[in-house]
C-alpha cells in the first residue's frame, strides 16, 4: 500500500520528488497512471475504487496528477505532497516540454501527449493564462481536498531539498546531495 502519494502537476519536481523518495528508502514509481495505462482508458474515470490499489503491493510511493484523488481515496493513510513552483517559470518549463514532445514523437505518441495535456489543461495548445490558472487550480482542489479529508498534506517546492521533505516525512536527512531531475527554468 503507497503511504506517501504526490500529487503536484507535471514540471513541478514529480520527478525530483520520486528519486528523493526512493533515496529515502521508499519503492516509489513515478506517474502512478502508467500502472494501470490509465491513458489509454477514456473511461478511467468510472473506475471502481479497488482498481486504484491494484499493483501497488510492492510500492511504497508515487507520484500522480490527473489521478491523484482516486489514487488517496484507495490509499487512506497515504500521506499527500503537493509539488509547487512559480507559475511563469513552471509554464516555461511546461511549454519547452510540450513542444518537445509535439515534434519529436510519431504519430501515436503525439496523439497520447495531446490527450494528457487535454486532461491536465482543457486544452492541448499551450496558453498561458488557461494553464496557470489550471496549475493553481489544481493546487487550491488539493489543498482543499487535504484539509476537508484531514489527510497530512506538504506543500514542497523542490528547491528547499532535503528538509522539509524529511521532517514531513519523519527521515533523516540523507548525505547525498538532493536529486535535480528535468531541471528547465527554474530561474
Amino acid at each position: 500500500m503507497l503511504s506517501v502519494l504526490g500529487c503536484g502537476m507535471p514540471r513541478t519536481g514529480t520527478r525530483s520528488l520520486a528519486e528523493a523518495l526512493t533515496l529515502l528508502g521508499y519503492r516509489t514509481m513515478h506517474e502512478l497512471a502508467n500502472l494501470w495505462n490509465l491513458e489509454a482508458l477514456d473511461m478511467a474515470d468510472e473506475l471502481p475504487d479497488h482498481v486504484f490499489r491494484l499493483g501497488t503491493e510492492k510500492l511504497d510511493a508515487g507520484t500522480e496528477a490527473i489521478y491523484w484523488r482516486r489514487i488517496a481515496m484507495a490509499h487512506p493513510d497515504a500521506k499527500l505532497i503537493l509539488t509547487v513552483r512559480e507559475r511563469r517559470a513552471w509554464f516555461r518549463s511546461m511549454y519547452a516540454h510540450l513542444r518537445h514532445i509535439y515534434r519529436q514523437f510519431q504519430t501515436h505518441q503525439f496523439q497520447a501527449a495531446q490527450r494528457s495535456a487535454e486532461r491536465h489543461f482543457g486544452d492541448a495548445r499551450p496558453m498561458p493564462a488557461l494553464y496557470c490558472d489550471r496549475l493553481e487550480n489544481h493546487n487550491l482542489l488539493v489543498k482543499l481536498w487535504c484539509v476537508n479529508t484531514k489527510r497530512p498534506l506538504l506543500e514542497f517546492d523542490v528547491t528547499r531539498g532535503w528538509g522539509p521533505l524529511c521532517e514531513f516525512l519523519g527521515k533523516p536527512v540523507p548525505k547525498e546531495p538532493f536529486p535535480w531531475k528535468n531541471r528547465y527554468a527554474t530561474k
